[in-house]
């Protein structure tokens, strides 16, 4: 199964089907939906996460911007 989204097996469907199904199988013994919620889910939270570092650093530079404007006006 590929993950690179410009590569020519990422768009096989029948090779992700199949991986997929060996990954289900083999290392959660579950369906393989079950492990497309858990893909799913995992993908969400690692984006929120970075999301949410990236408010952080936004929210520091304007802070520090607003910082060395006070500093330099007195």
């Amino acid at each position: 199964m590929s993950w690179d989204c410009r590569s020519n097996e990422y768009k096989n469907r029948d090779q992700n089907k199949a991986a997929l199904k060996e990954i289900a199988e083999v290392f959660f013994n579950c369906t393989n939906e079950e492990v497309l919620r858990k893909v799913h889910n995992l993908r969400d939270q690692v984006s929120q996460e970075l999301q949410k570092i990236r408010k952080e650093k936004v929210a520091a530079l304007v802070e520090k911007k607003r910082v060395n404007v006070n500093t330099s006006m007195q």
